[in-house]
């Protein structure tokens, strides 16, 4: 995938990302404990998904996108290898 082209989905993937987010504290309203519990957990699994099957690929072909904290697991990672 070009860089252009990985840079828009990677900032389309962090607004879904931040939007799942945000919207478990409006679940706090109007929710029971029971139903907030299970959307909290799926509102994770969404952005575990955008993370793991989107950004991550991405962030492996294109290291220079990844954030620092990326980077840094990244080369941790590799070092325990050797």
């Amino acid at each position: 995938m070009d860089k252009n082209t990985a840079e828009r989905i990677l900032e389309i993937a962090s607004r879904c990302s931040h939007l799942a987010d945000s919207s478990v504290e409006h679940a706090t309203q109007g929710s029971s404990k029971e139903e907030f519990v299970t959307y909290r957990r799926r509102a994770g699994a969404i952005m575990a998904s955008l993370f793991e099957e989107i950004m991550a690929p991405i962030y492996a072909e294109h290291s220079d996108l990844a954030p620092e904290w990326y980077r840094k697991m990244d080369e941790e990672r590799s070092l325990k290898k050797l």
